[in-house]
Parts: C-alpha cells; structure tokens; sequence
C-alpha cells in the first residue's frame, strides 16, 4: 500500500451496479462466531496493496437516494443549526456507520466509518489507536446506518491498516486513516461507496462543494435532543456547502 496515496483525501463516487443475489447476502452477513475479537493492526507500510478495486456498489435491492433526510422527519424543524439529522435508509447513507472502540481499561468511544468494499470500513487512526499515547484499541465494532440507537447489523474488526500511530510522526495530521477489515461483508447488504486519491490542492480549489456525515458527540445538539431518545452520537448529522482547506 502507498502511504501517500491514502494520505491524500477519499472522496466517494457513485455509480449503479446491478447484483442480484440478496438471499445469499442475507445468509453471509451472519457472524460465525460471538466470540470477541482482538483486532490485528498493520501499518501502511507493512501492508501491501488492498485488494479492493474503487469502485462503489448498490445492491439491487437497495433504493438510493440524494436527500440525507428522506426518512421518518419527526417532525423537526429546519434551521435550528447547519447540521441536520441523517435520518435515509437509503444508498449512499446506508454505507456510513458508527464505530465503537472499546481500550484496556474496559472503557468505551465512538467513531465514524464508511464501507467502502464488502468488507472494508474507512475511518481516521485515531478512531483505533489513541494519539496521545499510541494505545490500541483491544475490540472495533462497525454498525452500519445507525439512526437514533437503532440498527440491523455489527461486525468486528478483525485486522486495521493504519496510516500512522501518531508515535513520532511529523505528518501524523495527513496520515490520519485507517482500513478496518470486518468479519462479515456488511457491503453487499448495505453497499459501500467508491473511493479515489485526489491531490489536496484539487479540492482546496473546490469551495463549499463538500458534504460532511458523522456520528458526532455534540449532536443532537439541544434543540434538537427532543426528537431523540438515545442520546448525543446516535444519529449521525449532516452538513453541506464544506470546505477543504
């Protein structure tokens, strides 16, 4: 694997693929086993290529959909805050996910991911290893489309490639993602997105043309915690017209 490759930005691409075998999919994405796993970290440069081709995939039964919001609205009202609740079901939401670490001490956090292959969650280093004292997560779960506590499926991480482990690393900020390898391939249930490098200044140049989605702990913000009842970094947000800069 190219550690600079992945340094640079993965943005998603999407495209139709039509793949018609859901009654197995249902079938794999049952987990083998309940037993906890420890997940192995490689780093990029031990790692080798990732045997994923790019390219994003919808299943045929699965309806997409442009608007974050086409789901159960709840009746909130727009213009509380930029971030709005990620409430669709539909492809390409359903491919984001929470991510819950758990670290020695028994104690919990949560994270952001994307599928983005049968298998494979993108997410950022530090969601697996503490950047301040280079400590590796002891269990990694992924639950894909998680909507005020709710969801179907999750899978363990079993192996992670990082990009950095913040440990005397003066570029630890551009090298800050990681490859995490479930044990169930949840992509061929609720698609994963493409994924590309592009150089950073290409997306510099691009002002307020980004969309940000993520399980954030601030959010549901106050206004808004009346229309859910799981807390704060339960559902996801949204926010467009981002920069990269």
């Amino acid at each position: 694997m190219n550690k600079k490759f992945f340094g640079l930005l993965i943005t998603s691409l999407l495209s139709i693929t039509t793949i018609s075998y859901w009654a197995s999919v249902q079938a794999q994405i049952t987990p083998k086993s309940q037993q906890t796993i420890t997940p192995k970290f490689i780093s990029a440069d031990e790692a080798g290529k990732l045997t994923t081709d790019g390219k994003p995939f919808i299943p045929s039964g699965l309806e997409r959909s442009a608007k974050p919001t086409e789901g159960n609205s709840r009746g909130i009202p727009t213009g509380i805050d930029n971030r709005i609740p990620m409430l669709s079901k539909k492809y390409p939401w359903s491919a984001i996910g929470r991510v819950k670490g758990t670290i020695n001490d028994g104690s919990s956090y949560h994270c952001t991911g994307t599928l983005i292959a049968d298998n494979l969650v993108l997410t950022n280093a530090h969601c697996v290893i503490d950047d301040k004292t280079g400590e590796l997560s002891s269990k990694v779960e992924f639950m894909p489309n998680v909507i005020d506590g709710n969801y179907q499926d999750k899978a363990q991480v079993e192996q992670v490639i990082y990009g950095t482990d913040f440990q005397n690393d003066p570029n630890w900020k551009a090298n800050d993602w990681a490859i995490m390898k479930l044990n169930q391939p949840l992509g061929r249930k609720y698609g994963h997105l493409g994924w590309k490098s592009i150089p950073s200044a290409v997306l510099a140049r691009n002002k307020k043309a980004f969309f940000f989605v993520g399980y954030s702990g601030d959010f549901p913000t106050s206004k808004y915690q009346k229309y859910f009842t799981a807390g704060r970094g339960w559902t996801a947000s949204y926010e467009a017209g981002c920069s990269i800069t």
